[in-house]
C-alpha cells in the first residue's frame, strides 16, 4: 500500500466517524430530513474518490435544502 492510499483510508475513516456522530445526533433528534441525505452515502465502504464526492455532494444538498 502506498502513502496516497493510506492517506485516503485515514480520510475515509475520519469521515465515517463524523457521519456516525451525525447519525446518532439526528436519530436522537428524529431529524428525518437530515438522515435522508446522510443514509445513501454513509458509511463509506470504499476509499475511492467517488465515495468522498458522494458524501460531499450529499452535504451540499443538505445545506441548500434547509
Amino acid at each position: 500500500m502506498n502513502d496516497f492510499s493510506s492517506e485516503r483510508e485515514n480520510i475515509v475513516e475520519r469521515a465515517n466517524s463524523h457521519c456516525l456522530r451525525l447519525f446518532d445526533t439526528w436519530c436522537d433528534k428524529r431529524n428525518i430530513t437530515a438522515l435522508a441525505f446522510l443514509m445513501p452515502c454513509s458509511p463509506m465502504i470504499d476509499t475511492t474518490p467517488g465515495a468522498l464526492r458522494r458524501l460531499g455532494g450529499s452535504g451540499g444538498r443538505r445545506s441548500r435544502s434547509g
